[in-house]
């Protein structure tokens, strides 16, 4: 599961402060901003956290990410905390999709792997993203309430990548959201 907690790692390049209210319909204007490099490098990195390797952000893409954020920011009068947490979003949504088409080539079914993390309680699904145990055991269990047994290295890094990635960008929406 080391991909598990490597995924926090990739959501982490960008800053995650806390967040004043921005039009969601503009949420996902750095992500169309980005460029075709960064966005490239953003998925080949989600890719190699799902095999349990390390990911790596360039300064090309930390500056390309920023710079489309910071256009986007200026564009849309965000908050310095909405334009960051845009700025994760995007990243992570590059990421998610990448690491999601894996899911069928893993037999992980999307829609159950779904329902097993909104069954999660909210102090679960907190476990998840700083990377407590507790948390993954919680999706493990959910996972198999749906049917779902996790089975070997390259099911167990997709599953907990994905999970990681999902709470980030929902987190990532709630605080765009609220600045």
């Amino acid at each position: 599961m080391r991909g598990f907690w490597a995924a926090a790692a990739l959501a982490l390049l960008a800053s995650t402060a806390p967040a004043a209210a921005a039009d969601l319909a503009t949420l996902g204007c750095v992500r169309d901003q980005m460029a075709v490099p960064v966005r490239a490098e953003i998925a080949a990195s989600a890719a190699a956290l799902v095999d349990g390797k390390e990911a790596a952000a360039s300064p090309a893409m930390k500056a390309g990410l920023t710079a489309a954020a910071d256009a986007c920011a200026t564009r849309h009068h965000w908050s310095d905390t909405a334009r960051d947490a845009a700025q994760t979003h995007a990243l992570v949504s590059v990421s998610l999709d990448t690491v999601r088409p894996l899911a069928k080539d893993r037999n992980v079914r999307l829609d159950l792997f779904a329902a097993a993390l909104a069954a999660l309680t909210p102090a679960e699904r907190n476990q998840i993203l700083i990377q407590e145990q507790a948390g993954t055991d919680a999706l493990l269990a959910q996972l198999a309430k749906q049917g779902v047994a996790v089975e070997g290295q390259a099911q167990g890094g997709l599953v907990g990548v994905m999970a990681v990635l999902t709470l980030f960008e929902e987190s990532q929406k709630a605080i765009f959201l609220a600045n």
